[in-house]
């Protein structure tokens, strides 16, 4: 049986590196390790320029050290369709929270929302912003948004992010009726 996908030496030798990295990285001293690990990382990409994993391990290395643009720039490269896609847009949401990026995060956010429509998460991250810059009233239509797909997808995480998260824009709001609602039901998916 022939595979569809053409593999050559070079992405044969790039996933056997990025696995002895991943190895490395399971040792004791981490300070070391960990540097290694990135070192071998990196020849794994060069060796296999579309290798996702090693692309976010290295990402994930510019994140922890703080070196944010690198890491966005790894990040925001991969491709839609990669299974790592939702998971790192959790972090690249992290960063630009970090760096104060207000308006890139509600950019970036509400492009994956288009390519990802279905990602409660995301809607209750906007939630988020919109509730730290006292929007309250976009606050609470998100968490609504979060709380619609979390039912259909019966993920009781959203429900309780989307109920506890609601019932406190509520609050600040004025709308103390519609909080302790919300407030209540979390409590009970609790």
């Amino acid at each position: 049986i022939q595979s569809p996908i053409k593999i050559n030496e070079s992405m044969v030798i790039s996933d056997l590196m990025f696995r002895i990295s991943k190895l490395m990285s399971m040792d004791i001293n981490p300070v070391y390790v960990y540097s290694d690990s990135i070192v071998i990382s990196n020849i794994s990409l060069m060796l296999d320029p579309n290798n996702i994993p090693a692309m976010v391990d290295i990402a994930s290395f510019y994140e922890a050290v703080g070196d944010y643009n690198n890491a966005l720039a790894l990040y925001t490269n991969l491709p839609k369709d990669s299974y790592y896609s939702r998971i790192v847009s959790q972090n690249v949401i992290d960063i630009y929270k970090e760096l104060g990026e207000k308006d890139k995060s509600i950019l970036y956010i509400s492009g994956q929302i288009k390519d990802d429509s279905d990602n409660a998460k995301l809607f209750v991250e906007l939630g988020l912003i919109h509730h730290k810059d006292k929007n309250y009233d976009l606050a609470i239509t998100n968490y609504s948004k979060a709380l619609v797909i979390s039912e259909k997808n019966d993920y009781k995480i959203g429900k309780w992010l989307s109920y506890f998260f609601r019932g406190i824009s509520y609050d600040k709001a004025g709308n103390w009726d519609l909080a302790e609602a919300d407030m209540l039901e979390a409590k009970r998916i609790n």
